[in-house]
């Protein structure tokens, strides 16, 4: 990957976000037939990184999601 693995003092969710290549995902969703094709503002980056949200904060409905990354903004950001 390349990239620095030095996350000391920094939340899990933001290690993952960190290792992944944004452009590396932009360019398989664009790539993957039909995928960006009714998109407006949710691209598949934006997708990715708010279902790991919810998978690593283990909620059960898209309305805990919402409300988790509202509390957490200054966190994520």
């Amino acid at each position: 990957m390349g990239k620095s693995t030095h996350f000391i003092g920094q939340p899990v969710y933001n290690q993952v976000i960190k290792l992944l290549d944004k452009q590396k995902v932009k360019q398989i969703s664009l790539k993957t037939p039909r995928s960006e094709a009714y998109v407006k503002r949710l691209d598949g980056w934006t997708h990715l990184v708010t279902m790991l949200f919810g998978v690593l904060k283990h909620f059960d409905s898209l309305r805990e999601v919402e409300i988790g990354m509202k509390a957490e903004v200054n966190k994520l950001t």
